[in-house]
């Protein structure tokens, strides 16, 4: 006995946006991330042996174009029940807008 039990932490965050991302940061926890980055993905991922330390977690993200309105849409996973046809696609949609 005597020996320390350590714990293993792992936290990645993916980021898919419609624009171009111009920072991604995270102001509480500046030294604590791995990231990974394209013109509109990215990853954070915590680095080995470090943690959140208790504190809450912040990420700011810039988007060129931040303001333009969009849509998403996302097909949904659907389980089949007695009542419920296993072949039925649903969808689901999201709308920004932003006031100028």
């Amino acid at each position: 006995g005597g020996g320390k039990n350590i714990e293993q932490f792992n936290i990645m965050i993916g980021f898919d946006m419609p624009n171009r991302i111009t920072n991604l940061v995270s102001p509480s926890h500046m030294d604590t991330w791995n990231i990974k980055r394209t013109e509109t993905k990215a990853t954070m991922q915590i680095r080995p042996g470090k943690n959140l330390g208790g504190k809450i977690l912040t990420v700011l993200v810039s988007l060129e174009k931040s303001n333009e309105p969009r849509m998403w849409v996302e097909q949904l996973q659907t389980t089949g029940t007695e009542n419920s046809n296993t072949n039925e696609k649903k969808y689901a949609a999201m709308l920004a807008f932003y006031p100028k």
